[in-house]
């Protein structure tokens, strides 16, 4: 079935919206040591099974939730594939080492309301064309890192939330692929973000 513009913007706004949603309260429960990266594992787990049985099978709830946010063509390919990355990148900075409980939750805070504003403020104000990027737009990107910015600065100083949320900007227009695969956004920007701050008070 071929969905009309409408449609898509319809959905694409949705998830945006689900997406800051449920990133905010993960942010919040991880913030409250109320969970870690074992349990965002853990739903990630869930999430990946949950994503397979949609596939093949009609779930109560969860393929509701897929139709209204989600184009039948990328349901039928990878269900819920943007939910799954989001709590991949979660994890990353988490367990990566070098970052600091607050470096994480400033990257997750980033991914949480950058990335979705990013893509709406670029849809419905965008008007100069991105010189990084084919399909980005320069308005968006600046609202994304302006939000981005706030969110970080919860967590981190206002520099190493400003330096972090442009930085993390920059990747996700620079649309980075591997043997001509884009890497997921959910998995570039929040390490961008978190690298950043790390290398700041590395070398600042």
């Amino acid at each position: 079935m071929k969905l009309r513009n409408q449609d898509i913007g319809d959905m694409v706004i949705r998830r945006k919206v689900i997406h800051m949603a449920s990133g905010l309260l993960i942010t919040f429960l991880i913030y409250k040591n109320i969970i870690g990266a074992r349990e965002v594992f853990i739903f990630c787990i869930f999430g990946f099974i949950i994503s397979m049985l949609c596939k093949r099978f009609k779930i109560p709830f969860f393929s509701w939730v897929l139709k209204m946010v989600e184009e039948p063509e990328q349901t039928m390919i990878f269900p819920g594939r943007g939910a799954l990355f989001f709590l991949l990148g979660v994890i990353m900075v988490l367990s990566i080492r070098h970052f600091t409980l607050d470096i994480a939750l400033a990257s997750i805070a980033i991914l949480t309301v950058a990335d979705p504003v990013s893509h709406l403020v670029g849809v419905q104000f965008g008007r100069i064309k991105h010189p990084l990027s084919l399909n980005k737009l320069v308005e968006g990107n600046i609202a994304g890192a302006i939000v981005g910015f706030f969110a970080a600065m919860r967590f981190v100083t206002p520099l190493e939330a400003g330096v972090a949320s442009i930085t993390a900007m920059i990747v996700e227009a620079l649309e980075v692929e591997v043997n001509h695969q884009a890497i997921d956004d959910n998995l570039l920007v929040p390490l961008a973000a978190g690298t950043a701050i790390y290398l700041l008070r590395l070398y600042v």
